[in-house]
């Protein structure tokens, strides 16, 4: 059995990874496929494998607030994730900023006069105690933490079916 999630970035991977650690998952692994395009087209070819689980975690791209958060860091901007990450509480301003342009936001609460680099303060965020945790626990990673626990279930099913039959039919 392999639980595959197919996410567009390295960003993307590391949040996956950070939320895995967190929740001590080793059943699966988070594989960054170099954008959109590409991690539909990898999704679908990891579907073609045998006992093979994908979840596709893909940014909405867009910043319309009637539709879904647009990229994976608005999660940051979750109210227990954000004290997690921050270590304080952020006013109303900046977390409804950060749910729709989470990356100019991380980027106005980097300390003034510094070099931004958006991957580093993104990797220094998730690398605070408790982040990964506040993650697990809100949407899209807990859902996605759902679909691995399923998966493995199911596969481990599976597996005792196919050690049952094969057992069976060497009498």
């Amino acid at each position: 059995m392999s639980i595959s999630i197919i996410v567009e970035g390295e960003i993307d991977k590391l949040f996956v990874r950070t939320v895995f650690q967190a929740a001590a998952v080793k059943e699966a692994e988070a594989v960054a496929a170099g954008g959109r395009s590409s991690a539909i087209s990898l999704a679908r070819s990891y579907l073609s494998f045998p006992r093979q689980w994908v979840a596709l975690l893909l940014d909405a791209d867009t910043s319309d607030p009637v539709q879904v958060r647009p990229a994976i860091e608005s999660a940051l901007f979750n109210p227990q994730v954000a004290r997690a990450a921050f270590g304080r509480k952020l006013g109303r301003l900046a977390m409804v900023r950060g749910k729709f342009e989470p990356q100019n936001m991380l980027v106005d609460l980097a300390p003034k006069g510094a070099r931004v680099d958006y991957a580093l303060i993104i990797k220094r965020l998730l690398s605070r105690p408790r982040v990964g945790q506040a993650l697990a626990e809100c949407s899209p990673f807990d859902e996605l933490l759902k679909f691995v626990n399923d998966a493995a279930s199911l596969d481990s099913v599976a597996g005792d079916l196919v050690a049952n039959d094969d057992s069976n039919s060497s009498v």
